[in-house]
């Protein structure tokens, strides 16, 4: 059993402690940025819960199934409530590990956002910390806290120094199989080649680098206590994490032709999970291939993923489930045999550490699918399309953002027709700058509107005016369109030609008024009148042969005035 260590050790977990718990700041920053501002606010709250959920359960059960005294190599049977954890030493141990329970639990939040329920998350939360979690942590990990293997999976020799498999594959395969269950965005396939682009990538920066801080915390730690081997993990963990970041800069560049952003922050958390199954066993030009390695297998994950539409907000498969179980296999092909501590010849180690891959993806991906396919089925972990088009923040939260608003009060006008009034306006805010734009927009929108209102009244009015001179005129007056067919016929053309306006008016003026012997001349000299340009044509007077409703022909002088319009 662990008794108390000197005090350096318990400051140097305590710390460590408190550097894994600021990974939950780093997670929190980079899903937040990852996702659309709509769904931000409720990104933010399911890491603060989930961790909550991790804290209490861990405290109740989870970690007596994780820790306590293992029955068949299988879940542990003692330390229920804490009980008979009483020594500075035990204290701490439950404390790192709480926060590697929160830290598992918290990398699914990510993958499933902007289309899930918040109770559904919470029932997540609860099934990895309580029961997936524990589980493949007491398989790998148990008797860890009475310094002797216990979980038949550790007994075999099976290494995970810091939880590449345990935490970050475990979550992994948790998150695969609920977006599987949950499907893609609206919208995300839809068309081919389309993204959905977070809306804050700085901020998804700095969650990058608190990650990246916390993670000393997350393999240091592991060692449990103060040791020579510290500077050497740390110095493997930070090279392997660059490597992964120019490893992805790199293989993004060549293959998208640009230095992609979203590419290199995941590249990097890519090179931490992989390296932290294996800080402890490899050298420093190891960590930098295993790095670099993660990075580009996520990338390569991520794109295939992309193939079969399944959509992961944040890359938690890749760079999470994927990176973990390369980092994992490769403590036997590059980890130092003299380290291992487990006798293993290098092929031997090789199976036992692909069979612990193996079974984490079985019980995590496996048990966690057929859990919430059932969960499911009773009570559906989606929210419905309007929910989703509208934003978690609002429908789960009661919550909103100034772009939000913004767009609401933007289709208010689309859809109502009234520009009226303008939007409200934050000048302070790069919102505020695109809603000052858009206000602009709408007073020159209703100014042209004003005008073009103007300008039809008074073309209704000289519109009036020209009816009642057509009207009253004592020389018949007929109007006919490009194609020959009558649209205007006064009073006085009816009584010359003998034709009512209503039956005349849609027909052929040519058939009408002409004599069969003229119309093909007629209608040759309409044509020509028809492809004149705009004003280039003179008014002209013709003294034709026509036709009246009886069939009596009699002499008429026609004036043609072409009228264009456009």
């Amino acid at each position: 059993m662990l008794h108390d260590s000197p005090l350096s050790s318990l400051i140097w977990m305590l710390t460590c402690t408190a550097l894994v718990l600021l990974m939950q700041a780093g997670f929190t920053c980079l899903e937040t940025g990852l996702v659309r501002a709509k769904n931000s606010i409720n990104v933010a709250i399911k890491n603060v819960v989930d961790f909550c959920i991790a804290s209490i359960v861990f405290w109740l059960f989870g970690f007596a199934l994780m820790f306590g005294a293992s029955a068949w190599g299988l879940f542990g049977t003692d330390h229920f409530v804490l009980v008979g954890i009483d020594t500075p030493r035990m204290w701490t141990f439950f404390l790192f590990q709480l926060t590697f329970c929160g830290t598992a639990t918290t990398i699914i939040s990510g993958a499933v956002a902007e289309r899930m329920h918040f109770r559904g998350y919470l029932m997540i939360s609860v099934l990895i910390s309580a029961l997936i979690y524990p589980l493949m942590g007491h398989w790998a990990w148990g008797g860890n806290l009475e310094g002797s293997p216990a979980g038949w999976l550790n007994t075999l020799g099976f290494l995970d120094f810091a939880g590449a498999t345990v935490v970050h594959s475990t979550a992994g395969w948790v998150a695969l199989a609920a977006i599987l269950i949950i499907g893609p965005r609206i919208g995300r396939f839809t068309i081919e080649g389309a993204t959905i682009q977070g809306h804050n990538l700085p901020l998804s920066a700095l969650g990058m680098f608190l990650l990246w801080v916390g993670w000393f915390g997350f393999n240091g730690g592991s060692t449990f206590h103060v040791t020579q081997d510290l500077p050497r993990i740390l110095v493997n963990t930070t090279l392997a994490s660059a490597g992964g970041g120019l490893g992805a800069l790199a293989f993004a560049w060549f293959l998208m032709g640009r230095p992609d952003v979203p590419s290199v922050i995941k590249g990097v958390l890519a090179g931490l999970v992989g390296i932290t199954a294996s800080a402890l066993f490899v050298t420093p030009s190891a960590a930098v291939v295993i790095g670099a390695v993660s990075a580009i297998l996520c990338l390569l994950v991520t794109h295939q993923l992309e193939l079969w539409q399944i959509d992961d907000v944040i890359g938690a498969v890749p760079a999470h489930a994927c990176a973990g179980a390369w980092g994992t296999i490769a403590v036997a092909l590059l980890g130092d045999p003299n380290l291992w501590g487990t006798g293993h010849a290098r092929l031997t180690q090789l199976g036992i550490q692909a069979l612990g891959v193996g079974t984490c993806f079985v019980w995590a991906f496996g048990g966690g699918y057929g859990i919430l396919w059932l969960l499911n089925k009773s009570l559906p972990l989606r929210v419905s399309p309007e929910e989703e088009l509208l934003g978690l923040n609002m429908v789960e939260h009661g919550a909103s953002t100034a772009s939000l608003d913004l767009l609401r009060q933007m289709e208010s006008h689309r859809s109502k027709g009234d520009f009226s009034r303008t939007v409200d306006v934050d000048p302070h805010t790069e919102v505020g700058q695109i809603a000052m734009e858009y206000n602009q927009v709408l007073s020159r929108v209703n100014s042209e509107v004003h005008l073009r209102q103007h300008a039809n009244n008074a073309l209704q009015e000289n519109l009036d005016e020209i009816r009642l001179i057509i009207n009253h005129a004592l020389d018949g007056i007929i109007g006919i369109n490009p194609d020959g067919i009558v649209t205007t016929w006064n009073p006085q053309a009816a009584n010359i030609f003998g034709w009512s306006k209503e039956q005349i008016i849609g027909q052929s003026l040519t058939n009408a008024i002409i004599p069969p012997r003229y119309r093909e001349a007629h209608v040759e000299g309409l044509k020509r009148f028809a492809a004149t340009k705009k004003g280039t044509i003179v008014n002209q007077r013709l003294e034709l042969t026509a036709l009246n409703r009886d069939g009596q022909e009699f002499p008429i002088e026609l004036t043609i005035i072409p009228i264009f319009q456009g």
